[in-house]
């Protein structure tokens, strides 16, 4: 009952200032519109109420966090998908959110650190050499023209770099 009332004040919120083509759809079957429209252009599909404090904050790290989780599901075009994130985090910054990244700014320890840092780093070369070129460079590489494979697209981004740091011999 709490959640459900936090979640239709924040989609009330939403739909009032930003007024966006994009539906939540709960696990539950229910359904709430972002703006006004004939259809969304996005939906959020909710899996499990897990999600739900992440969305009362939808700054693009909890998003991409309930993305990455498993938590939400989201349909559409990827642009309007992105755009409709940057909006979501944007009409919902209210000083309580802005208080809540300080407080998690100030609240980093070398030991939570050092767990992220694991989390996303300490795993097998096996698992980069499934995705990444040869050269295992962790970058998004420069498709300059488009057709560009993985490879040569990474060492246009290394050669890009290089130029731009104006390194000399």
């Amino acid at each position: 009952m709490f959640w459900e009332k936090k979640l239709a004040q924040w989609v009330d919120e939403v739909r009032n200032q930003a007024n966006l083509p994009a539906r939540l759809v709960l696990w539950s079957g229910q359904q709430y519109d972002f703006g006004h429209f004939a259809a969304p252009q996005v939906t959020l599909k909710v899996n499990s109420a897990s999600a739900l404090p992440l969305l009362l904050e939808p700054s693009l790290d909890n998003l991409g966090e309930a993305y990455v989780k498993g938590k939400i599901d989201i349909e559409g075009k990827l642009a309007d998908i992105i755009s409709i994130g940057y909006s979501l985090a944007r009409s919902t910054v209210t000083s309580a959110s802005k208080l809540a990244r300080v407080r998690r700014y100030f609240t980093h320890s070398k030991s939570t650190d050092k767990k992220a840092i694991q989390y996303h780093y300490d795993v097998s070369n096996e698992f980069y050499q499934l995705w990444l070129d040869e050269n295992m460079v962790y970058s998004c590489a420069y498709f300059e023209n488009g057709d560009e494979d993985l490879a040569t697209a990474q060492l246009k981004k290394i050669d890009h770099i290089l130029t731009k740091i104006q390194l000399q011999p």
